[in-house]
């Protein structure tokens, strides 16, 4: 019965490491989204005041376009 206990103890054991090993995956991932989602968003704001100083006559809100397009419930707003 010892055997039969210590199986399934290393089997939980195995997946427990196995949830948390995706867990850090997925919270790296997160964070490494949300800094590409600011870098993207800094770019266009850039991009937006390069076009405000050559071509003043293009108003356009850059920033506020991309922040739509990334926005996770954009779809669901259509």
């Amino acid at each position: 019965m010892s055997g039969l206990a210590a199986s399934f103890i290393s089997r939980f054991k195995k997946r427990q490491d196995c949830l948390e090993l995706i867990q850090k995956n997925v919270e790296e991932l997160n964070k490494r989204s949300y800094r590409i989602e600011k870098t993207i968003i800094i770019l266009a704001k850039l991009q937006e005041d390069t076009i405000g100083k050559t071509h003043p006559e293009l108003k356009t809100e850059w920033e506020e376009i991309v922040k739509e397009l990334l926005d996770t419930d954009y779809p669901s707003k259509v």
